[in-house]
């Protein structure tokens, strides 16, 4: 459970990320970013556990 939480709290950090670069402009490679970003996220959490 604990390992779920801190993807979790990964992938928030990542949305907000990807919100702030959505906010400046870039649609396309905002979208992009959060989900190489998500995925990368995600991967390396499950290469960790």
């Amino acid at each position: 459970m604990l390992i779920f939480e801190q993807f979790f709290l990964f992938y928030s950090f990542f949305l907000m990320i990807g919100a702030k670069y959505f906010l400046k402009g870039s649609d396309f490679l905002s979208k992009w970013g959060i989900g190489i970003l998500s995925l990368y996220s995600f991967v390396s959490w499950l290469t960790c556990s």
